[in-house]
């Protein structure tokens, strides 16, 4: 999913890093999102945790940009809560809608 830059906002928690190794956070590393990252507290970032309920945000220039790439960090995103046009459609990382999403998700974390 590739969204319009100035439509990306709100706040990221990243909880663990990858970089040559997996590391994880005394305390979040917190991204503030307006556009562009605004403001980055706490630790540093990365990738892993590719389990239901958890995400990789990437981080860096994008591949299809001048001095893009593959090689970037992500931000680990755990037990995220998601809205899209003001309906939630993730809670503390399980699908809660719409109803044709939720119910095979359920049955997959059961």
């Amino acid at each position: 999913m590739f969204p319009a830059t100035d439509s990306v906002k709100g706040m990221l928690k990243g909880v663990a890093a990858f970089h040559e190794h997996y590391a994880r956070f005394s305390e979040p590393a917190t991204l503030v999102v307006d556009g562009q990252i605004r403001e980055v507290t706490g630790e540093s970032f990365i990738e892993d945790m590719r389990t239901a309920g958890n995400d990789a945000v990437g981080l860096g220039i994008p591949f299809w940009l001048p001095g893009g790439g593959e090689n970037h960090p992500d931000a680990i995103v755990t037990e995220q809560s998601i809205r899209v046009d003001g309906q939630k459609i993730v809670e503390d990382g399980a699908i809660i809608g719409p109803p044709h999403l939720a119910k095979p998700a359920e049955k997959l974390a059961s």
